[in-house]
């Protein structure tokens, strides 16, 4: 039988946005940046790291047991090694990529007052070294991919566009749906979330605003299905 919990891996540079969207997601998140703080109080303490990652698996696995369907795991993921960890039967894994430019997030790392001259170097090695082993996420990784494009909180109401992942085929109102049909369901984006989930299961590759500034329907050639 397939798991029914998700994993959502957040995957990108650091400063890339991957905290905000996480935040945003409206799940249970796991920061590894956290668990280090709240563990030796440091950005990092290389002999540290094996309890910060078993401290980490540890809260997904117990979210998850509490009874969340979903949870978001707050990390760069950004080589196949470090994603293939998270392979599990007890759960899917979707990844979140933030595409951010390695100049983007050094200008933002740059600029963190909260942080001393030190760390802030730190910082910035960390992102030029990330970027260097940066792995894109190929299809044989078998892993869902959700793809944020201005993301907003569930209100107000408006139309959603959901756009299907790579071979889910789906009936929906008599008519089949692909990954070439964009589907339109009026709502809070977290109603219209769960009536996707309704209709097609936990997956979708992304979202639209009720605006369309980022959907290019040339791209879609069965159009739009508007989900009564």
């Amino acid at each position: 039988m397939e798991p029914t919990k998700l994993l959502y891996m957040m995957v990108g540079l650091p400063q890339s946005g991957k905290s905000t969207i996480a935040r945003k997601m409206g799940y249970p998140v796991v920061n590894p940046d956290s668990i280090r703080l709240a563990l030796h109080g440091e950005q990092f303490i290389g002999q540290m790291e094996p309890y910060v990652w078993a401290i980490a698996r540890t809260m997904v696995e117990a979210l998850f047991l509490a009874g969340h369907d979903a949870v978001v795991l707050d990390a760069t993921n950004v080589t196949r090694a470090r994603r293939d960890a998270w392979k599990s039967g007890k759960w899917e894994r979707i990844a979140v990529e933030m595409d951010e430019a390695e100049g983007v997030c050094q200008q933002r790392a740059a600029a963190r007052e909260d942080l001393n001259e030190e760390d802030r170097k730190g910082l910035s090695e960390a992102i030029e070294r990330m970027s260097e082993q940066y792995e894109p996420i190929l299809d044989e990784e078998d892993i869902e991919q959700f793809v944020p494009q201005e993301f907003h909180p569930p209100e107000p109401e408006q139309n959603w566009w959901f756009t299907l992942g790579q071979n889910h085929i789906h009936v929906i109102d008599g008519v089949k749906v692909d990954r070439d049909t964009v589907l339109q369901i009026k709502g809070t984006f977290g109603g219209a979330r769960d009536k996707m989930f309704d209709l097609c299961g936990r997956k979708w590759s992304t979202q639209y605003e009720a605006d369309r500034k980022h959907l290019n329907l040339d791209l879609f050639p069965n159009g739009i299905h508007i989900v009564e």
